[in-house]
């Protein structure tokens, strides 16, 4: 899993400047999205994983179905 870069000072003082926050709540509202962005985010490289699992999964599925196919002795 990779880091998302995230500046939570220029953040706190956007709200503050822009939304006319207090630093208590402008400083609180970053570091929310800090425990938010270091939670399980999925990135390109999970999905590509996925990608590979189901693709062997489809692979050993077909398989599985011509054996079952073919005729027993």
């Amino acid at each position: 899993m990779t880091a998302v870069a995230f500046d939570t000072l220029k953040f706190a003082r956007s709200l503050r400047e822009k939304a006319k926050l207090s630093s208590e709540q402008a400083e609180g509202f970053a570091d929310a999205f800090i425990e938010l962005f270091q939670g399980d985010i999925t990135t390109k490289s999970d999905i590509g994983s996925v990608k590979v699992d189901i693709e062997a999964l489809r692979l050993s599925t077909r398989v599985d179905i011509e054996a079952l196919r073919l005729p027993t002795r």
